[in-house]
């Protein structure tokens, strides 16, 4: 980072007036005014060039999710390959099952295979990338989902624990609603350092803002940002953020709160050594044999988690490895497949019609396997009705049973259609009404969050009042107490124990 030094003492020096040798100063009030401009630009070029090595210390002291920066914790470990791809979790191809893999529809197996071949058919396909690789890019797009975080922890200087309470004083002087989530998580982080109660306070003012869900999430999300900050210096304490990350995203996920959900599954792809417990009550086979057998049960628990919220993408990971289990589940496959299709994912639609056609499923008519195969040739042209044309080719598709009954389960695919892409679109739109109460609980209630605040900070002035003259009045009796007992007890112990004791009412007799 080159420093940018400031124009101003440069165009100060330029400016001067030259005087030559032989013509001295005409007075000494203008060569005291030369000194003056010299000595002020020499004294602001020395503050820019400081300033601008600040601003490169901190940068370097805050570095972000990229590659070659930040290295993964000691506990991550090698996943199955199937999590080897760039983007996300689950695959992008799902291995021979894949619609158009068996001759249904072979020009957009063709124009697919040719776009993950580079764009061109018989391009060579580009290398996988490194677990290292894949897992930043995961992290990054994590941390991208509410970039004002990232803002408001660089905004405040975030690189020492030592000095961390300080920086949420100061981003809470310029962003108060950003700076409640992460004040929360340093003071989890740091709660020995702080008063009693304070790291609760802070994570009761953030539920309140945000909701219990959205709370845990930014939060989490602070703590993988305090990782980043403290690996470099302090691998302790960032190692801790790290595993109170996975805390936090376990508490968000279980009421239900997808981004937490996908936060936690992440992060046990990646690894820790937080214990985990399959909840009582989870209905669905973790593997232990085959691939993904070695996952673990809560890598499997957010994915079917996540799948049960509608999002096809990890439904048909679920699928694919029901499929390739020993023995291969194949009702588990149909149950993800179907919430796959609920979810949007076309492509499942076709995978169930390969499987009700190889008699995987039972369909003794042929039905659901027709139903299944006009639902997939609709969904991607966005049409409401199957051409003359293309009842034909599906009839041809279908096979000697399957086929016969596209014709009479038409008008049942159509509506079908027609209903999960309505199921589909809504659901983007209850994500974005839930992002809009947010910004408008945030709006709301920020107010009485900063009333909050100046309680609490009353009450630990008054708290450390009140043991500052607790300490003082403990000091003071100790102290009284220890000079009487050095008085009684400066005398010999045989003159204390035989000398005789005078009455105080008569004092000449004893």
């Amino acid at each position: 980072m080159a420093a940018r030094t400031p124009l101003f003492p440069l165009c100060a020096l330029v400016l001067i007036p030259s005087s030559s040798p032989s013509r001295p100063p005409s007075s000494d009030a203008e060569a005291a005014l030369y000194l003056f401009i010299i000595i002020a630009g020499g004294l602001a070029l020395l503050a820019g060039l400081v300033c601008a090595a600040k601003r490169h210390q901190i940068s370097m002291e805050n570095p972000t999710f990229s590659k070659g920066t930040v290295k993964l914790p000691p506990f991550a470990r090698s996943p199955h390959d199937a999590l080897f791809v760039r983007g996300d979790g689950p695959e992008r191809a799902q291995g021979g099952h894949a619609a158009g893999s068996n001759g249904i529809f072979p020009g957009a197996a063709r124009e697919s295979r040719a776009k993950t071949q580079g764009g061109r058919p018989g391009a060579a396909a580009t290398p996988p990338p490194s677990r290292e690789e894949v897992w930043r890019e995961q992290l990054e797009a994590l941390l991208q989902t509410r970039p004002d975080l990232a803002f408001a922890v660089s905004l405040g200087e975030v690189h020492d624990p030592a000095h961390a309470v300080e920086a949420c004083h100061r981003i809470r002087r310029q962003l108060p609603s950003l700076s409640i989530p992460i004040t929360a998580a340093v003071c989890r982080l740091l709660s020995q350092e702080l008063p009693d109660g304070e790291a609760d306070f802070w994570q009761t003012q953030t539920f309140f803002l945000l909701g219990e869900g959205e709370g845990c999430y930014r939060i989490g999300l602070s703590d993988l940002l305090l990782y980043i900050r403290f690996l470099q210096t302090h691998e302790d304490v960032a190692l801790n953020a790290w595993r109170q990350a996975v805390e936090h995203f376990r508490r968000g996920g279980s009421v239900g709160h997808v981004d937490c959900m996908e936060g936690a599954r992440l992060l046990a792809v990646i690894g820790h050594d937080v214990p985990f417990a399959l909840p009582v009550g989870w209905q669905h086979a973790i593997p232990t044999e085959g691939p993904g057998g070695d996952l673990g049960p809560e890598v499997f628990y957010w994915y079917g988690r996540l799948a049960e919220t509608g999002d096809s993408r990890y439904a048909r990971f679920m699928a694919r490895h029901c499929r390739e289990a020993t023995p291969a589940d194949w009702a588990g496959a149909a149950y993800w497949l179907r919430k796959a299709l609920e979810g949007g994912d076309f492509l499942a639609a076709g995978e169930l019609f390969q499987l009700y056609r190889e008699e995987k499923l039972p369909d003794e008519t042929g039905r659901e396997g027709a139903i299944c195969l006009i639902v997939f040739t609709l969904w991607p042209q966005w049409a409401d009705e199957l051409s003359d044309e293309d009842v034909a080719r599906l009839e041809a598709a279908g096979g000697e049973r399957i086929g016969p009954q596209v014709a009479a389960c038409q008008a049942e695919g159509e509506a079908l259609c027609r209903q999960l892409r309505t199921a589909a679109n809504g659901r983007a739109t209850a994500r974005q009404r839930e992002r809009d109460e947010i910004a408008a609980r945030i709006d709301a209630r920020m107010d009485e969050i900063l009333v909050n605040i100046q309680a609490r900070r009353r009450f630990l002035a008054a708290e450390d009042l009140r043991a500052q003259l607790a300490e003082a009045a403990t000091r003071a009796k100790t102290s009284g107490r220890l000079r009487r007992n050095r008085l009684r007890d400066s005398r010999p112990a045989s003159s204390r124990e035989y000398r005789p004791r005078r009455s105080f009412a008569r004092p000449d007799k004893h």
